[in-house]
């Protein structure tokens, strides 16, 4: 026969009770971060008995969105950081970040420390990692000969091995601290290599630890570019290439030093590199772009510097054009501007015509009241995005255009 309703009802709580682990198991629960100061974290750490993780991070910090996205749900990581550590996470540009940055050289985030139960500094790491390696991060603080400051302290005892030197300046890489000891350990390194047989794994090292001009290994980058061409690829070598010149320009931007400039061009012109051309005209562009980041009035040597830039180099760089279009845009109010925005637009749509390139395009169109143009560039936007485009932004901008008054 027919249960009554209310065995049914105690049945399916029973059976929900007994199923209750294996549904919470399959879900992603994120580490468990609890929010507090230093002295907070570590007292909580001394009475729980276990080890201290403190993620530093930033509203602005794009590595720490997709750390908190795809890397702290994941089952392993949660699993692994929830039992073993105490979780701690501090915002960087809060007061309470900014007694970090000086207690632990902290110069860039996502920043990872780990303490032991007693408070004691094992290991320092950051910059985005995957799921297994954020785990091995984790895994090597508590590992003694592993641990950031164990090796640091190793060096500083006199180890100068060239194994050591190599993982040593290796492991560096994700470390926000003094970039001096670094460059210091990397020049131990170099000074060991042969200089006229360098092995491919040699040509990696000098890849990976070129950051910026300035580095100990720059020198030997810029001097073997066909080499190193012929191990990454002459595509990857140009976007790196590009990478370096343009944060040193932007430095020099920021400082508006004439000095730092020349000698970036003079860098260029001696070291052969293959895209030497391109990569003199965008020295002038991001240094206009700090410039005018600085002082928003400096818009039109910025917006002459990439219209003249996007003429040649439209197809190989597209972004620079798009930056831009979007910066003069976003800071700039005047005609003359938005003017000077949209024929930076049109020129990066000529080399690449994306969703984002035709979206920016509306908006330029909106702001400078042409609705008919705009409605016309954002259906065009929508057509032509891919699947991984979220159209919901230009969707929503089209109905705002269609409700204006011009």
């Amino acid at each position: 026969g027919l249960l009554p309703q209310s065995s049914i009802m105690k049945k399916n709580v029973i059976l929900i009770i007994l199923l209750l682990p294996i549904l919470l198991f399959g879900q992603n629960v994120s580490i468990d971060f609890k929010e507090g100061t230093l002295e907070e974290a570590l007292r909580d750490a001394k009475q729980s008995g276990k080890p201290l993780f403190l993620y530093v991070h930033s509203d602005a910090c794009y590595p720490c969105r997709v750390m908190e996205k795809n890397v702290f749900p994941d089952k392993e990581v949660s699993s692994y950081y929830n039992t073993t550590f105490v979780d701690y996470k501090i915002n960087f540009d809060e007061d309470r970040g900014k007694v970090l940055e000086k207690q632990f050289r902290i110069t860039f985030v996502p920043t990872y420390l780990y303490f032991d139960e007693d408070g004691v500094l094992l290991h320092k790491s950051g910059s985005g990692k995957s799921a297994q390696a954020f785990i091995q991060d984790g895994k090597n603080a508590l590992d003694s000969p592993q641990a950031y400051i164990s090796l640091k302290n190793k060096y500083y005892r006199g180890d100068r091995s060239t194994e050591f030197i190599y993982n040593f300046s290796n492991t560096l890489l994700d470390v926000s601290d003094s970039p001096d000891i670094r460059n210091e350990v990397v020049e131990v390194y170099l000074q060991s290599l042969n200089k006229d047989v360098l092995s491919s794994k040699d040509l990696d090292y000098i890849v990976k630890q070129t950051q910026n001009i300035n580095d100990a290994s720059a020198k030997y980058y810029f001097n073997m570019q066909k080499p190193i061409s012929q191990l990454i690829g002459e595509e990857a070598m140009q976007k790196k290439n590009r990478g370096l010149i343009g944060n040193a320009a932007d430095e020099a931007g920021i400082k508006n030093d004439t000095v730092q400039i020349n000698y970036i061009k003079q860098l260029i012109n001696e070291s052969g590199i293959a895209n030497h051309d391109q990569l003199m005209s965008l020295t002038d562009v991001r240094y206009f772009l700090s410039r005018f980041l600085k002082e928003k009035n400096k818009w039109n040597q910025y917006a002459d510097a990439a219209i003249e830039y996007g003429r040649k180099y439209a197809a190989k760089d597209n972004h620079t054009l798009y930056e831009a279009a979007f910066y003069i845009n976003y800071y700039s109010d005047n005609k003359a501007a938005l003017q000077k925005a949209l024929k930076i637009i049109n020129i990066a749509i000529s080399g690449k015509k994306t969703y984002n390139n035709l979206l920016l395009k509306t908006k330029i169109l909106h702001k400078s009241g042409k609705k008919k143009e705009a409605l016309a560039i954002v259906q065009q936007a929508i057509q032509s995005a891919s699947p991984e485009d979220d159209t919901g932004e230009a969707k929503d901008l089209m109905e705002k255009i269609k409700k204006s008054k011009r």
